[in-house]
């Protein structure tokens, strides 16, 4: 959609948590990038979900959020999927980052939204340096949303981003009845119950993406995705990413 927002999206949920009622206010102008099917190729999450397979997994999740999409008459054409597994986006960094490109490019959106570099999750972490790896090619402001990262003591913070010098957060705070709509989008994803309860259904947090250090650890500390032993360390998924760049780089 020619100047409007792309919603980066690393899993079928990511969208709603982080910016579910954004959308709804700007439903004719997004258009949201699901970069995962939601899906690990260990089947621990499927099986506890009560599914046999990754793609049975992978089918319900998109019919979730499909579901939540809707409720925020966000239309399935205004939806693309990569497909690509949960917890493994950064071995296809060089991918993810041609495919955005590719995208960026056709769309020429004028906001992209993305996560933020906080360690919660890889695939987050991955998404936010596929976006600032494109950024100076394309004339489109980068800003963030909130989703989750590790507190000092090791616990889950759902509150607010990692904070970062000089950049200011942006409250939408919702009225009753966009509380009432944030409830019932997160209610459609009915197999990540438990954890979508640790998120607030308040209001929503934005910013402008700053010029990471994708070298550095986004805090000290154990990430969160190194304690819910993810697949990969934070060094490894530098390690990683870090290859990509300087492929880029070397171009």
């Amino acid at each position: 959609m020619r100047g409007g927002v792309l919603l980066i999206s690393p899993h079928p949920d990511d969208e709603t948590i982080g910016a579910g009622v954004w959308m709804s206010r700007h439903r004719d102008h997004v258009t949201v990038l699901q970069i995962t099917n939601g899906s690990p190729a260990d089947l621990t999450d499927a099986r506890r979900a009560g599914f046999v397979s990754q793609q049975a997994y992978a089918s319900a999740r998109a019919t979730e959020v499909q579901e939540a999409l809707s409720l925020a008459r966000v239309c399935g054409s205004q939806r693309i999927e990569l497909g690509m597994t949960d917890q493994e986006a950064y071995l296809h960094t060089g991918e993810l980052v041609r495919e955005l490109n590719r995208i960026v490019g056709q769309l020429q959106p004028r906001v992209v939204l993305s996560p933020a570099y906080e360690g919660g999750h890889p695939d987050h972490d991955t998404a936010a340096f596929a976006v600032a790896q494109i950024r100076d090619s394309h004339a489109f402001q980068h800003r963030e949303y909130r989703l989750y990262h590790a507190r000092p003591g090791g616990q889950l913070d759902t509150e607010d981003f990692l904070p970062y010098p000089g950049v200011a957060t942006e409250v939408l705070i919702f009225t009753d009845e966009e509380r009432a709509l944030k409830t019932r989008m997160l209610a459609a994803f009915r197999t990540q119950v438990e954890v979508l309860q640790q998120f607030p259904v308040t209001d929503e947090r934005f910013r402008d993406a700053p010029a990471y250090d994708f070298s550095d650890p986004p805090h000290r500390g154990r990430l969160m995705y190194e304690q819910w032993n993810l697949g990969v360390s934070g060094e490894a998924w530098r390690a990683e990413v870090g290859r990509k760049q300087l492929c880029r780089q070397s171009r």
